[in-house]
């Protein structure tokens, strides 16, 4: 199946091979490398589920599941913040049962 982004073939492969430095130890060569962050960031969980889950879109899921319980614990802090709990919790339910939002992140 194809990606929409045809960028993220490169990012990928990219992170594969950050992968494989992690879990050969060799952290400064991964932290000097030259793809940007966020493919430094998903070599992280390649190198943790990777050997186990490949070294696609299932490996990268609990960094993804990292990301949507942040969003959804700000949007409550927030909500909490402004308007009590009660509305903390209506916002982080809302947000977090939102259609596109909740497609977006789940990768269904």
């Amino acid at each position: 199946m194809g990606s929409l982004a045809l960028d993220s073939y490169t990012y990928q492969r990219d992170a594969i091979q950050l992968a494989e430095l992690l879990r050969s130890g060799k952290v400064a060569a991964w932290l000097t490398a030259v793809p940007p962050v966020h493919v430094k960031i998903i070599a992280i969980p390649f190198a943790i589920f990777g050997p186990l889950l490949g070294y696609g879109t299932l490996a990268a899921e609990p960094y993804n599941l990292l990301c949507y319980a942040a969003v959804i614990a700000l949007v409550f802090a927030l909500g909490r913040e402004l308007g009590g709990r009660r509305v903390g919790l209506l916002a982080g339910a809302f947000v977090a049962l939102y259609p596109s939002f909740l497609l977006t992140h789940c990768n269904c």
